[in-house]
C-alpha cells in the first residue's frame, strides 16, 4: 500500500507493523492498534471511524470477456464462474443490483472461493471469472485496463469502510493521521 510510505514520509518517526488478511483480529490477542474493516464493528465497545461509502463493482479482464462474453443482465452471471470469497464462515454469493426495472439478487456458483479478497481480485485479473467487489479494491486494475467494469446501468449495495481501533486508548495522533490519510485518498478513489 503507497499510503503508508506517504504516511511514514510525513511522519518519520512512526513505525509500522503490519498484517494483512482479511480475518477478524482479535486485537488485544494479537496486538493490533487498528484494522481497516467493511462495516461497522461487532463489538459496540470498540472505536470506529467512518474512511466512506463506496459502490460494489462488478468487473472481468478483458481476456475472460473475449472467450465467454459479456452479462448484460445480473441474471446472466448464472451462466458464468463468478469469484467468491468466504469470511467468518459466510460464503458471499448472492450478488445484489437495482436499476430502474427493479431490483436483483442473484445466487452465483464457482469453481473459485477464497478466504482472501485479494486471492478473488488475482484470479479476476488472470481472466478466471467475475468478480464483485469494492471500489478501493478494484481501483488500480480498473484504471489500467487489467480489468473492465460490468452490468454498468445496474446498483450494487454500498458498502462502509472503516477504520477500528480496540479502544478509545489506542486513538493516538499516529491513528489520526493514518485516518485522516485514507479519508483524502479514498475519497479521491470514490469521486473519480
Amino acid at each position: 500500500m503507497l499510503w503508508i510510505e506517504e504516511l511514514l514520509n510525513e511522519h518519520p518517526l512512526l513505525s509500522i507493523d503490519l498484517t494483512v488478511g482479511d480475518s477478524i483480529s482479535d486485537f488485544f490477542l494479537e496486538q493490533v492498534d487498528m484494522a481497516l474493516r467493511y462495516g461497522k464493528p461487532e463489538n459496540s465497545s470498540m472505536v470506529s471511524f467512518h474512511i466512506a461509502t463506496m459502490s460494489r463493482i462488478t468487473c472481468a479482464s478483458p481476456t475472460y470477456i473475449s472467450r465467454y462474453g459479456e452479462p448484460m443482465h445480473p441474471e446472466n452471471l448464472r451462466e458464468h464462474n463468478c469469484l467468491l470469497h468466504r469470511k467468518a464462515g459466510r460464503l458471499f454469493n448472492c450478488w445484489e443490483y437495482a436499476n430502474h426495472s427493479g431490483t436483483y439478487k442473484v445466487k452465483v456458483g464457482s469453481n473459485r472461493i477464497s478466504n482472501d479478497t485479494d486471492i478473488v481480485r488475482r484470479w479476476a485479473v488472470n481472466g478466471k471469472g467475475i468478480a464483485y467487489r469494492s471500489q478501493i479494491d478494484l481501483y488500480s486494475d480498473l484504471s489500467s485496463g487489467q480489468l473492465v467494469q460490468l452490468l454498468p446501468d445496474f446498483e450494487s449495495p454500498s458498502v462502509e469502510l472503516n477504520l477500528i481501533c480496540p479502544s478509545r486508548e489506542q486513538v493516538s495522533p499516529a491513528v489520526i493521521a493514518f485516518r485522516e490519510l485514507l479519508r483524502r485518498k479514498v475519497s479521491q478513489i470514490v469521486s473519480s
